[in-house]
């Protein structure tokens, strides 16, 4: 059997929604920004609003698409993953030991490895390769930590889309205006109470999510993994940009 691409399965939403895959949600999203900024220039003269009609719109639409493209990230989790898969895809096959969703079983082996026995970690706060040389011990070890941990469960995906633009936008130099502006877009796309009047950076994440380590070592543990996923997603977008003769 051909192992599926995990940029093909990796879903934003449920998948009786329109763009349900996330490759196709952060296109569509891309390119409504796009739309956008086509839309803004055909008309700017009837614009007064300064960041649409001066010479820096180009970078705020720029800045704009990279937004876009960040935002929704964070959905790159076991949890949120496994939460968009009906009961039927997310059955497990007891004789083939699989879930019976090929897409799923993609999913699951980024995050936690190749098994042979039931996953029944997914009740618990974490994510990557957990040992199964003794379940019963690890299984309890696990959850006592985690029951120190504030917040363990991270119910909101902004949170991880914060963390992974933390990560690729640097916090000082020339560049940071730029930085706070995409962020702030990210976090008024996702806006919540944790957010309102507040400043975050990665330390106030880590105070509130310590966890978030955890994530953040998982990505550097599968950094080359990742490379490719977010390389595969900007040359499907890219791709579909040069498809639909918008300039990019």
């Amino acid at each position: 059997m051909t192992e599926l691409k995990l940029i093909d399965c990796l879903r934003a939403k449920p998948k009786d929604e329109e763009n349900y895959l996330l490759k196709d949600h952060l296109r569509e999203t891309v390119l409504r920004a796009i739309q956008l900024y086509r839309f803004i220039e055909n008309n700017k003269d009837a614009l007064q609003y300064p960041p649409y009609t001066d010479n820096n719109a180009t970078n705020f639409f720029e800045d704009l698409v990279v937004a876009c493209f960040l935002h929704d990230l964070g959905k790159i989790d076991w949890k949120f993953q496994k939460s968009m898969f009906d009961n039927e895809e997310a059955g497990w096959d007891s004789g083939k030991k699989r879930y019976n969703n090929e897409c799923l079983n993609t999913i699951y082996k980024f995050f936690h490895g190749q098994r042979e026995r039931r996953p029944s970690e997914e009740h618990l706060g974490g994510w990557g390769d957990i040992s199964e040389s003794q379940p019963q011990q690890w299984e309890g070890e696990s959850k006592s930590l985690f029951k120190e941990i504030k917040n363990s469960h991270l119910k909101d995906h902004e949170i991880l889309s914060v963390l992974f633009s933390l990560l690729f936008l640097d916090t000082g130099g020339e560049g940071s205006d730029r930085w706070k502006r995409i962020r702030t877009a990210i976090l008024l796309h996702h806006y919540n109470e944790y957010f309102s009047n507040r400043e975050i950076d990665a330390t106030a994440l880590l105070d509130d999510f310590p966890e978030l380590i955890d994530y953040a070592e998982f990505i550097l543990q599968k950094k080359e993994e990742f490379r490719e996923i977010l390389c595969g997603l900007i040359e499907y977008i890219l791709e579909s940009i040069d498809s639909l003769s918008i300039d990019s």
